[in-house]
């Protein structure tokens, strides 16, 4: 009876340390990972300050304008580990004229911020926001900022406002923007647009989120009927308004704070409340010593009848 006693009392004291180290790998695989999925209601607004070049015929010189572009990113619906997000951004001039739009619907996985085929507009491949935990590796990024791919291939580090970041250098392929210009007189009737970009990214890379953003391109027609290159129309360089760096990284301190307490301060903290318990264990026996046997215990009561 005394050792079935110990027993017990021994599988009690190992049972609660392996809770501590259960909940430990619970926190940092399951749970961690589900808190950290895209918001269900994400949105998020980035806006850039823009100098740009126009020309509307080969013949008439550049004219230089002050732009604004606004981008936002808003869910649609989100359901398990897909969000369907529409993405829209517009350049308009400082006077108020808009002279480029897009806007798409994007499918994008909450957990890998990848875009999924098959649930946007288009069958679109690559990231639409870098991952949490970015690497220093080559990204496909495909969001609203072009209406095509760009390439993201990592370069250096470097510390922006007190924050490690990775620095991407970024290269958009020529690819086809007419749905873009169609407030242009002669598009696409007469002429399609073509844009080529190349820019940096910074991204604070254990959240994923960009802190620093510049792209410079140019956008020029070709030949509807003969798909011969005419001229370059368009030429621009921009970067993230001091507003929305502010933002952004606000968002990365907050976001990387929070995967620091889930991923590493919580499983640690209860992996060593685990082994704590188990070191504990041998000194709450000797506390609390070993069971008399049943014949000692039947001895030592008083004789009432006497």
């Amino acid at each position: 009876m005394n050792g079935l006693f110990t027993m017990w009392r021994t599988v009690r004291t190992v049972r609660g340390g392996t809770v501590f180290c259960a909940a430990a790998i619970a926190m940092r695989w399951w749970i961690a990972p589900n808190v950290e999925k895209l918001s269900a209601d994400y949105v998020n607004e980035t806006r850039y300050d823009s100098k740009s070049r126009f020309r509307l015929l080969e013949t008439t010189p550049w004219s230089e304008r002050q732009k604004i572009a606004t981008r936002v990113d808003q869910t649609f619906i989100a359901t398990g580990d897909v969000a369907k997000i529409n993405g829209h951004i517009d350049w308009t001039s400082q006077s108020g004229d808009q002279t480029y739009e897009t806007v798409g619907l994007y499918g994008v996985d909450r957990q890998t911020r990848a875009n999924l085929a098959g649930y946007g507009n288009q069958n679109r491949t690559g990231q639409f926001l870098f991952p949490p935990h970015t690497r220093k590796t080559n990204y496909t990024l495909w969001d609203p900022f072009y209406a095509g791919p760009r390439q993201a291939s990592f370069n250096h580090t470097e510390v922006r406002n007190g924050l490690l970041t990775y620095v991407f250098n970024c290269r958009v392929d020529p690819f086809d923007e007419t749905d873009g210009y169609l407030a242009i007189p002669g598009v696409p009737q007469r002429y399609r647009v073509f844009s080529v970009g190349r820019g940096k990214v910074w991204v604070e890379p254990v959240s994923g989120w960009v802190v620093d953003f510049e792209d410079r391109g140019l956008s020029y027609f070709l030949d509807a009927q003969s798909g011969q290159r005419r001229w370059d129309f368009c030429t621009w360089e921009s970067h993230y308004d001091r507003e929305t760096k502010i933002a952004q990284l606000q968002y990365a301190i907050v976001t990387r704070r929070r995967m620091f307490v889930l991923e590493d301060w919580l499983p640690l903290g209860l992996t060593g409340a685990g082994l704590v318990w188990f070191a504990l264990a041998p000194l709450r026996r000797r506390r609390v010593g070993p069971l008399a046997p049943a014949s000692a215990q039947i001895s030592a009561q008083p004789d009432l009848a006497r």
